[in-house]
């Protein structure tokens, strides 16, 4: 079992303990996407749980936007008390002046500016570190694309 996945089992464990109901769901649903993509694709690694935590956060932001539109406070607060949840279990995300030194080099090592490729090269070096989406906008940013 990947170190991750059990300090998310302790973390359930220490929820269901403390009767902390926000924890114990917001855990229980991390739990239950990382038992799906084992059922999918076998004992996943820190990093594969890393991805699928990393996926479910990102859905959950969207969540948030979707419910700012439509202007449902009350949800948009909950949903970003499970996300600030979630975030202690991922890497420190990069600042920009980070993210826009590594997509630097990137194009310094890659030669090359084709939007596709370097978008490709950054992502492999930023791991879980940067949203996929950032990634892409100082991408565009550096490469006037």
């Amino acid at each position: 079992m990947s170190q991750l996945r059990a300090k998310l089992t302790e973390d359930m464990k220490n929820a269901m303990r403390a009767k902390d109901m926000l924890t114990l769901n917001t855990v229980r649903y991390l739990m239950s996407s990382i038992k799906n993509w084992e059922i999918d694709n076998g004992v996943p690694t820190d990093e594969d749980v890393t991805k699928v935590i990393a996926k479910e956060l990102k859905q959950m932001k969207d969540a948030v936007a979707e419910f700012l539109k439509g202007g449902r406070q009350d949800l948009v607060d909950e949903e970003n008390k499970k996300i600030a949840i979630i975030e202690k279990y991922l890497p420190q995300q990069m600042s920009a002046e980070e993210l826009e030194k590594t997509v630097k080099e990137v194009l310094a090592e890659i030669g090359d500016s084709n939007f596709g490729t370097t978008i490709k090269a950054v992502m492999a070096k930023v791991q879980g570190k940067a949203d996929g989406g950032a990634v892409s906008a100082m991408v565009k940013k550096l490469t006037n694309g």
